[in-house]
């Protein structure tokens, strides 16, 4: 566990930009498994809420670590868009297996928040089940 610098909490991104950026990730994801031979995930709102949960939390509090939730869990950092979480998934090995798991459900979350070294970007949470 990284505890990245004290910053003031960034709330969020707004609720349509992070809608967007999540379906987004979650199609990405999806078309990545069919390439794969692999069946698509449902998209879970419980799955969604928890993922989102998380990446909120990891932004109020300047963190960045896995939760202790028992779902195959992927959490990235990106400068330039909650979407480039996804090429960072995929060219890492553990975190491509993730995505290619046997999971059926899958719940995407994003936040702005804040990185040591960083500095403010996105926060992405992937979580399957």
């Amino acid at each position: 566990m990284s505890s990245l610098p004290n910053r003031q909490y960034d709330p969020g991104l707004p609720w349509d930009v992070a809608e967007a950026s999540r379906a987004k990730t979650y199609r990405n994801i999806n078309f990545y498994r069919f390439q794969n031979g692999r069946l698509p995930w449902l998209r879970s709102g419980q799955l969604d809420a928890q993922a989102q949960a998380w990446a909120e939390e990891l932004s109020r509090t300047n963190s960045f670590r896995h939760s202790d939730a028992n779902v195959y869990e992927n959490i990235a950092f990106s400068s330039h868009s909650p979407e480039a979480a996804f090429e960072q998934w995929r060219t890492s090995p553990g975190h491509n297996r993730n995505m290619l798991s046997n999971a059926r459900a899958v719940g995407i979350g994003a936040a702005h928040g804040y990185a040591a070294g960083h500095g403010w970007g996105y926060i992405v949470v992937m979580q399957a089940r």
